[in-house]
């Protein structure tokens, strides 16, 4: 059976809704094939199932009266967890420390009917039912009146809750979310990883060794962190770290913005394609930061071994440097105020105007001038082509 054979099939029996909801319900499915791709449309079919089936329980769903409330659910888990993984389709996850001897959970406004919860060789499966086969009152809410503000909506009421013993560790938290946000506070996981279609994630004071993230369209902030190695990404959201001290540090957005504030980590990699990059108290031994129009602001900032460049945004660096750095703006200007003075440095200015150096314009001649210190081991270099460039030294 093909794709257009199933959807043929599906709206043949879907005769007893009224010609909204029906239509309604063969563009979901139309998009839910596209969203999977051509390559796993026999995967799709196979997991929907007879689409006569499928009609006969959409029809239900559509005749029962809804007699929904604040549905909750509240259970222990048996055994041991090792790690966790959460396959969530659209749902607000909250995970917690308790003083329990083991694992619960809580769920609002979430059938039972919807919700999976399994242990299998040390590892815990937390499973919702994906979109197209919800119990009856979230397919009423999804699917009545199909709008992405419907589904925020009702997502925002769907809740999950889970609470974690504090003497317990758990190896990974693996954690795919297609609708939602996902708060982690004060939990014993050495690694976190996943994504999040829409949606943010917070992580709070959790001892883990590893955090590999993507959110496409929403934020990731990270708190109160002492991690080997932070590698987060969003399409479309912003990134923060407070309070974080890593090994190593990898944060890319598509559109968003990127925040360090009381931040330290031997290396550091930063990019912004459209949003600006911002840094309070922010030390590393190794960094490249950059964006391709955004403004890239840092203040109180001990940087050595740095890059820092943008296309048409412009440069503020207020701290120290050591070592090598270098500065590069096509288009905006660059704004250094240095804590050492003139003399702990040795910099190359490469640009074709003037340029100010505490107050006093400088002129340079065949579009280069070398100040300060020829013996500093401190070198660094600035480059913009229409940009301006003020230099501030102690």
């Amino acid at each position: 059976m093909t794709r257009e054979q199933f959807l043929t099939e599906l709206e043949k029996n879907l005769s007893s809704l009224n010609k909204e909801d029906r239509e309604n319900t063969i563009q979901f499915y139309k998009e839910y094939f596209e969203d999977a791709g051509s390559e796993n449309e026999q995967n799709v079919i196979e997991e929907l199932g007879s689409p006569e089936k499928l009609a006969e329980e959409i029809s239900a769903f559509h005749k029962a009266p809804y007699t929904g409330g604040k549905a909750q659910i509240c259970k222990t888990v048996d055994g041991v967890a090792e790690e966790m993984q959460l396959e969530l389709t659209s749902t607000n996850v909250d995970i917690s420390e308790s003083d329990g001897d083991f694992i619960e959970y809580k769920t609002e406004n979430i059938s039972e009917e919807d919700i999976a919860v399994r242990m299998e060789n040390g590892k815990l499966y937390i499973e919702e039912r994906p979109l197209f086969s919800l119990h009856k009152r979230a397919f009423t809410e999804f699917f009545k009146n199909i709008s992405f503000n419907k589904v925020y909506d009702e997502t925002v009421k769907r809740r999950l809750e889970i609470y974690v013993p504090k003497k317990l560790c758990l190896e990974k938290a693996e954690l795919n979310i297609k609708l939602g946000s996902v708060k982690i506070k004060n939990v014993n996981f050495r690694r976190i990883e996943g994504y999040i279609a829409c949606g943010s994630l917070q992580v709070l004071n959790v001892p883990c060794r590893k955090i590999i993230f993507n959110a496409s369209a929403g934020a990731v902030m990270l708190s109160s962190l002492n991690p080997e190695d932070i590698k987060v990404q969003s399409s479309a959201g912003s990134i923060s770290l407070k309070n974080v001290k890593a090994e190593k540090i990898s944060a890319s957005t598509g559109a968003g913005s990127i925040l360090f504030k009381d931040v330290f980590s031997e290396q550091i990699y930063a990019n912004s394609g459209a949003g600006s990059i911002s840094s309070y108290n922010l030390k590393t031994n190794k960094g490249k930061f950059s964006t391709g129009a955004g403004k890239i602001n840092f203040e109180d900032t001990d940087l050595k071994n740095g890059i820092i460049s943008t296309g048409a945004g412009s440069i503020e660096f207020c701290g120290s440097l050591e070592e090598r750095a270098e500065f590069r703006s096509s288009l905006g200007k660059i704004e250094l105020n240095l804590t050492d003075g003139l003399d702990n440095y040795f910099m190359k200015v490469y640009s074709r105007t003037s340029f100010t150096l505490n107050g006093q314009t400088v002129e340079i001649p065949d579009d280069l001038k070398c100040i300060g210190n020829q013996d500093s081991e401190n070198r660094i270099n600035v480059y913009t082509n229409f940009g301006k460039i003020k230099i501030t030294t102690k």
